[in-house]
C-alpha cells in the first residue's frame, strides 16, 4: 500500500461522469488523495503525472485507456513510483494481461486496498511501453482505430462493446483494402540475427493488442523476456485465416508467421516505419532498441489480482 495516491484521467473517453470519479476517488483514498484531474488534449497526462512526482505522489492512477496508461509512464519511469490503472479505453489490453475490470468506484476502493508488487518494464526506444509496440498492418490498423475515434463525437459515452470493437472493424477493412505492402526487417538479439519480409510486426510483454487479438498468449511480465511476433503476406485466403486465428491466439503455428523471446534487440527496417505503440503513433524511425528491465515497474494492484 502507498500513502499519497493522484489520478490523472482522461477527459474525453473515460465514460464516467466527472463528479462521480471525483466522489469515488475521495471515498477510496480519503485523505491519502492529492487530487483528480482530467486530460485535455495529447501531452496533458503525461504533464499531470510530472506533477504528481512534485507534490510527492507515492502513486499515480491512469484511469483512461492503454494511450493514457502510456503517457502517464513516461515521466514515473526510473521514479519508483508505483502506477495503478483504472481502464475506461477502447482496448485497455494492459489491464487485460492484469486482470483489472469494473466499474470506476469499486475498483478504486479494491487500489485503495491493494499492493505495490514490481513487474517487468519494456521500454522500446528509450520509451516505456505498457503493452506493444507494432509495424505495417498492425500499425496501419491502431492509427485507423486512432482516425475513427476522433470522428466520433462523445466517444466516451458509446457503449464498451462499441468501443471494444473499434480494433476489431477497422482491421477487417484494412485487411480487406490490401493497401500494406512488405517492409524488411531485421533483429538482432541476444547474439543472433534474424532477417524478416514482414508485412505486420508486433514487439510486447502483454497478451493482447488491439483490444481482441491473443499476439503473444504466453506472456508475462515476470520473465525479463520481450516476444516478438512477425507476420509474412501470404495469399489472401492465408492472410485472413491468421488475422481470424490471432483473436484467439491460435496464430503461432500458421505459416508465414514468426516469434521470438529475447532480453534486448535492435530492431532495424529496410526505411522509416511508422510505430504504434499502447495505441499511441509515435514519429516514423526505421532502427528500434528494445529492452527489458525485470522488476522495472511497480504496480498498484488491487486486491486480490496478481499480475500475469
Amino acid at each position: 500500500m502507498t500513502d499519497k495516491v493522484a489520478v490523472v484521467a482522461h477527459g474525453g473517453r473515460l465514460g464516467h461522469a466527472r463528479t462521480a470519479l471525483v466522489a469515488d476517488a475521495k471515498r477510496a483514498f480519503g485523505s491519502r488523495l492529492l487530487w483528480v484531474e482530467f486530460t485535455e488534449g495529447a501531452g496533458t497526462a503525461g504533464a499531470l503525472a510530472t506533477r504528481a512526482i512534485r507534490d510527492g505522489a507515492g502513486a499515480v492512477i491512469a484511469a483512461g485507456g492503454d494511450g493514457t496508461v502510456h503517457e502517464v509512464l513516461q515521466p514515473l519511469k526510473g521514479t519508483g513510483i508505483a502506477l495503478g490503472v483504472v481502464p475506461g479505453g477502447s482496448g485497455n489490453d494492459f489491464a487485460f494481461h492484469l486482470g483489472i475490470r469494473g466499474d470506476a468506484g469499486p475498483l478504486l476502493r479494491r487500489l485503495a486496498a491493494g499492493r505495490i508488487e514490481s513487474v517487468d518494464r519494456l521500454d522500446v526506444n528509450g520509451l516505456v511501453v505498457a503493452t506493444a509496440a507494432c509495424w505495417g498492418v498492425s500499425a496501419g490498423v491502431g492509427e485507423d482505430a486512432t482516425k475513427l475515434r476522433n470522428k466520433v463525437t462523445n466517444w466516451g459515452k458509446m457503449p464498451r462493446l462499441v468501443k471494444g470493437a473499434v480494433y476489431q472493424v477497422t482491421a477487417a477493412a484494412r485487411l480487406l483494402r490490401n493497401v500494406d505492402g512488405i517492409f524488411t526487417m531485421t533483429v538482432a538479439a541476444d547474439g543472433r540475427s534474424d532477417r524478416y519480409r514482414a508485412w505486420s510486426a508486433a514487439v510486447g510483454d502483454s497478451r493482447r493488442i488491439g483490444g481482441a487479438f491473443l499476439a503473444f498468449p504466453d506472456a508475462t511480465k515476470h520473465d525479463g523476456l520481450a516476444n516478438l511476433l512477425v507476420a509474412e503476406k501470404g495469399p489472401w485466403k492465408e492472410r485472413m485465416w491468421t488475422a481470424a486465428l490471432l483473436g484467439p491466439g491460435l496464430h503461432q503455428a500458421r505459416p508465414g508467421v514468426h516469434t521470438a523471446r529475447f532480453a534486448s534487440a535492435v530492431i532495424e527496417m529496410d526505411r522509416p516505419m511508422t510505430c504504434v505503440a499502447d495505441g499511441e503513433i509515435l514519429p516514423l524511425q526505421a532502427r528500434y532498441e528494445v529492452t527489458v528491465v525485470a522488476g522495472g515497474l511497480p504496480l498498484l494492484l488491487p486486491e486480490p489480482v496478481a499480475p500475469r
